[in-house]
């Protein structure tokens, strides 16, 4: 089973209740209110979200749960990069973005960033495993256990205190890092290259 949507309402609402099926947002207009989402996506056990075009909030509104297996965003041919945020109200396992803009407010097992992608962490979330090749502006508090850097990882944008387990840079990356960030071990790469990684002043 599936849902899908192609809307371009300035706010759309669907609560998928505890249906097992995979979601695509094709599109939206553009959000009624500064700040907020064009379509608000909610369910208890959903297999795959795929944000194609748009403006979608997952378990975004105010007290909104949802879980989700896998977070997948996108770009398609001729259209917007989309806007996704990832509510603190969600459970996830995995998020891959190939491309547009993420908000990551909540925990989640893989987060994935890819070179045409920014994603931005926050709240408490823990990431068990994130693999940077865009840009990523990590300020969860929440522990990264193993982040790889392909592109650029940012940490500067909060001095809250946090814990990156296993640094793992890669060669042609760029790490920025905070007074308030730990870093347990940095695993040097196994291929040959240069890397930057530096203490925001």
């Amino acid at each position: 089973d599936s849902f899908n949507y192609y809307g371009r309402s300035q706010l759309a609402a669907f609560d998928l209740g505890s249906a097992n099926i995979s979601v695509a947002i094709q599109g939206s207009g553009t959000p009624s209110t500064t700040g907020g989402n064009a379509v608000y996506l909610k369910g208890s056990n959903l297999a795959t979200v795929s944000v194609n075009s748009g403006n979608v909030g997952i378990a975004a509104a105010d007290n909104d749960t949802a879980t989700v297996a896998t977070v997948r965003v996108n770009q398609l041919t001729g259209v917007t990069a989309p806007t996704v945020v990832v509510g603190s109200g969600t459970t996830l396992t995995t998020l891959s973005a190939s491309a547009g803009t993420i908000t990551q407010k909540c925990a989640s097992t893989t987060t994935t960033v890819g070179a045409d992608a920014t994603l931005t962490t926050q709240g408490t979330g823990a990431i068990g495993t994130g693999n940077c090749y865009g840009t990523g502006y990590f300020n969860s508090t929440g522990t990264i256990t193993d982040l790889y850097a392909y592109g650029t990882v940012d940490c500067s944008q909060s001095t809250a205190a946090r814990t990156i387990t296993n640094l793992r840079p890669q060669p042609g990356c760029t790490i920025i890092l905070a007074s308030g960030v730990t870093v347990t071990n940095i695993i040097q790469p196994t291929n040959p290259g240069t890397y930057t990684i530096r203490v925001a002043t």
